[in-house]
């Protein structure tokens, strides 16, 4: 347990591996095992929860090439972590992790119904947002959000209200 302490306290697994003298092997399949476990329970308790303002948001990052499409490997590439958060009780109502495709915003949706209260509809306030026009022709298009109040683009951000 002192492995996944020091990782959640933001060390990599290079620095845990000799303070602990676990196989950094052995500290990844902990890590996973405990992620599982973690989203089974968050998956059990938070449910039909009555939210007031979501914030949806998307996280990007990638494994190994940032470009998927040099290596013809879908184990590798681009790597998107959305997340739902009720802005008022700073709960994670739901998040997925894969590509920005179809089938993943499908799965985030679909969690984020469970998680809140059947009674609730979501709107979408898209107002603020534009296209981007800057972006890479192969990448997938992108929005951006202009805070009224800095007067600078806030990327990839989309506020959502339960009514």
């Amino acid at each position: 347990m002192l492995a996944l302490r020091l990782l959640i306290e933001g060390n990599s697994l290079s620095s845990t591996e000799p303070i602990t003298d676990i196989d950094r092997n052995t500290i990844t399949k902990l890590l996973v095992l405990a992620g599982e476990k973690c989203e089974k329970v968050m998956g059990r308790l938070i449910v039909n929860v009555l939210a007031k303002d979501v914030q949806a948001d998307e996280i990007w990052g990638y494994v190994a090439k940032k470009y998927p499409w040099e290596a013809n490997d879908n184990s590798i590439g681009d790597a998107y972590c959305f997340v739902a958060i009720e802005r008022k009780m700073k709960l994670v109502l739901n998040f997925a992790l894969g590509r920005r495709d179809q089938a993943t915003t499908d799965i985030f949706i679909e969690g984020l119904r469970a998680a809140t209260s059947p009674k609730q509809r979501f709107q979408r306030r898209v107002s603020a947002l534009r296209l981007c026009d800057h972006d890479h022709a192969f990448r997938p298009m992108r929005f951006r959000a202009t805070h009224q109040s800095l007067r600078q683009p806030a990327r990839r951000r989309a506020t959502v209200f339960a009514g």
